[in-house]
């Protein structure tokens, strides 16, 4: 991702349930928002490695979607943006109808982009529902063919994208290099003798990169619903030694040194 994308993390089938939808306690079972909109970090990498096992409880893979659209709407309000919801899924679980009208709206009013990781959905062929997808081995339950059919549906009417388990896993066996504009260092002519003059270029084959400087952060922002830029204002200010502390101006100020327990300042030196 680059440095400026913000993620969100929403996991489906949970033990517990920790969404803002599930506060009335109607819907939206065993569906958690672990991770508001924010920045990449290495404390989300770890708990993307560490912290997500399999739950005992499915979830509806369409409330999950409707809780992602509510976390884009709601912490995205105001800001210029390009948004994606991207889903995992085996489509192994129940997909409820009543809210497609509501999803494919959502994603238009948000101008908000679905892909889902999973099956290989034929979302190109609308005349192969009932056939089975692409690249898919082995018997699918019940549960599978009814998720896969309401997903594709999804997909159709969002314009949405579909990419097969196994075309990800390719891809990210993939090492894409860091493209770089070729700068010379050196333009000139090569004499040998008084004869022989050949016109060169020199470029770096290879050189040392420093890493960027490191920033500044408030903690306390990064916590807050609404972590804004995080940057750190120095702001200082100068008070007597009093029980109210009076602050006084700079121009104010005079430099000194101690003598004793008095302070004499320069200026009457």
């Amino acid at each position: 991702s680059q440095s400026k994308d913000e993620l969100a993390l929403v996991l489906m089938g949970t033990n517990d349930t920790d969404n803002a939808l599930a506060n009335d306690g109607t819907g939206y079972e065993h569906i958690s928002t672990v991770r508001s909109l924010g920045q990449c970090d290495w404390k989300f990498l770890q708990y993307l490695e560490d912290k997500i096992v399999p739950g005992d409880n499915a979830a509806d893979l369409i409330d999950g979607l409707v809780v992602a659209l509510d976390i884009l709407a709601r912490e995205t309000q105001g800001k210029k943006c390009n948004r994606r919801v991207l889903m995992i899924t085996n489509a192994g679980s129940h997909c409820s109808q009543d809210q497609l009208d509501t999803i494919v709206q959502g994603f238009g009013q948000l101008d908000c982009q679905l892909q889902i990781v999973g099956p290989d959905l034929d979302v190109d062929d609308e005349d192969d529902d009932d056939q089975q997808p692409h690249g898919h081995h082995g018997k699918k339950t019940p549960l599978q063919v009814a998720g896969e059919g309401v997903l594709t549906q999804v997909l159709r009417q969002t314009n949405g994208e579909s990419v097969s388990f196994q075309n990800a896993i390719e891809v990210l066996s993939f090492f894409k290099k860091r493209q770089t504009k070729q700068t010379s260092t050196f333009r000139g002519c090569m004499e040998i003798g008084r004869q022989l003059k050949i016109n060169c270029w020199a470029y770096l084959r290879v050189k040392s990169v420093k890493p960027s400087s490191f920033k500044k952060l408030s903690a306390v922002s990064q916590a807050s619903a609404q972590p804004g830029s995080m940057k750190v204002v120095m702001d200082r200010s100068y008070h007597l030694n009093d029980e109210d502390e009076t602050e006084v101006e700079k121009a104010d100020l005079a430099k000194g040194y101690r003598f004793g327990k008095t302070i004499v300042p320069m200026l009457k030196i």
